[in-house]
């Protein structure tokens, strides 16, 4: 029994690379690969087995997801193997996990997360009546009357009001002329959004936009759709895809983890294309399977 106390404590003191120390090691400003090897012997001389390699805000050089990138990645992979020094991977440029540096999201984004922003105000109506809404890319609009709804978005309509004046329009805009006549012309360029009524009353208005701004509470500004498989396939080819063409052959000996950070939606009313249509096949398929059980 002491035989195996001491053996356990033998081993707490100094324990197998895979439980040891695992610092998140950030890289940034600019990597210089004789800074690097001197803080690899530095971890190795203070007792660290491993860490997580770390792109981090401030990084200049080189590029985060660059082909000099994975060179350096690669030169500490290499090098920690010579001092038995596990480097495991953190997939990201910051957190959290999921846009390669925003790298994805800026090229292609209609893989942006996109979340709803609801409207809802009560309007008295004394006849059959229009009433103005904010401009916006609309999914639906509802209204409620009387305990009853009423889908009103194909009672969308536009008014233009907003006059400019261009001062310097002539008849030659119009027709060949050898005299110029010139005029001034009005037009309205800007768009007013209004909803028609079916019947008077009072009415409860909900209108469902559609939007890709985010406020993070990380440090992306843009991040990507989690609710589509697609955004997924993008991140692990531009990530860990990446990792393995440049480090593979490490996969298994002193590369075991990717650390992965906190995805998430940044909203409580997160969408992703074809929603309501998933929505209501798995409704049907629900409504099934219990059916079944119950009879």
């Amino acid at each position: 029994m002491d035989s195996q106390y001491n053996n356990f404590l033998e081993k707490f003191k100094k324990p197998d690379r895979k439980y040891g120390l695992y610092p998140f090691w950030f890289l940034n400003y600019i990597l210089d690969k004789k800074i690097l090897k001197k803080q690899l012997e530095e971890m190795k001389e203070k007792g660290i087995t491993g860490f997580f390699i770390h792109a981090r805000s401030g990084l200049i050089y080189p590029p985060y997801g660059s082909y000099k990138w994975f060179e350096f990645v690669k030169f500490i992979v290499e090098e920690s193997e010579k001092l038995s020094l596990n480097s495991e991977i953190y997939d990201e440029f910051d957190c959290p996990s999921g846009t390669c540096g925003e790298i994805i999201p800026i090229i292609f984004p209609q893989y942006r997360a996109k979340f709803l922003d609801i409207y809802r105000t009560k309007v008295k109506l004394e006849r059959d009546e229009f009433y103005s809404i904010k401009k916006g890319r609309i999914l639906k609009i509802f209204g409620l009357n009387k305990g009853k709804i009423y889908d009103l978005t194909e009672n969308l309509g536009v008014i233009k009001t907003n006059f400019s004046y261009s001062m310097n329009w002539t008849s030659k805009n119009y027709y060949s002329v050898e005299k110029d006549y010139k005029h001034t012309r009005a037009i309205a360029f800007k768009p007013e959004l209004y909803i028609q009524f079916p019947f008077k009353g009072v009415w409860e208005i909900i209108v469902f936009y559609l939007k890709d701004k985010q406020n993070p509470k990380f440090t992306h500004q843009l991040y990507l759709d989690v609710l589509n498989p697609y955004s997924t396939e993008l991140f692990l080819k531009f990530t860990h895809e990446k990792y393995k063409k440049y480090l593979g052959k490490n996969f298994g000996k002193n590369i075991h983890y990717f650390f992965i950070d906190e995805p998430k939606m940044f909203s409580e009313y997160p969408w992703t294309e074809n929603l309501e249509k998933i929505f209501k096949k798995n409704m049907v398929i629900h409504f099934f399977q219990t059916y079944i059980i119950l009879f």
